[in-house]
């Protein structure tokens, strides 16, 4: 069973490595957006297992905290892993279970994704 995991940025640069680094991963696939509308149309129609999203996003988009809130209120139970590239105080964010500040170690980012990933497998036996 692989995993279904959506990552929202605007920076095509980041979609690109989190992306080319889990290519060939036998759990975990990826799907990449740049904004918020791509992003609730695929939450409305693909099931995701996990979301990354940068809370941070172009000037004339919504930005992160936004998001989250409206992928939320789609009913959305699924881990979401917010991602910033400002040091700023994000312990807690309404609607999110962990913060990573950027740049930051894709493989403790897989390993995050397995933890969620397989919590979400209890639940549901």
């Amino acid at each position: 069973m692989k995993y279904t995991i959506l990552v929202i940025d605007d920076n095509i640069n980041i979609l690109k490595v989190i992306s080319n680094h889990f290519k060939n991963d036998e759990l975990f696939n990826i799907i990449t957006v740049q904004n918020s509308n791509q992003c609730l149309f695929i939450i409305k129609n693909i099931h995701i297992d996990a979301v990354i999203c940068d809370l941070k996003l172009h000037e004339d988009d919504i930005d992160g905290i936004e998001l989250i809130s409206l992928i939320r209120e789609n009913d959305y139970k699924n881990p979401i892993i917010a991602m910033t590239g400002y040091d700023c105080n994000q312990n807690y964010i309404e609607g999110v279970n962990i913060t990573l500040i950027k740049p930051f170690n894709l493989d403790k980012l897989r390993k995050i994704l397995l933890k969620y990933t397989t919590t979400l497998e209890c639940k549901c036996q």
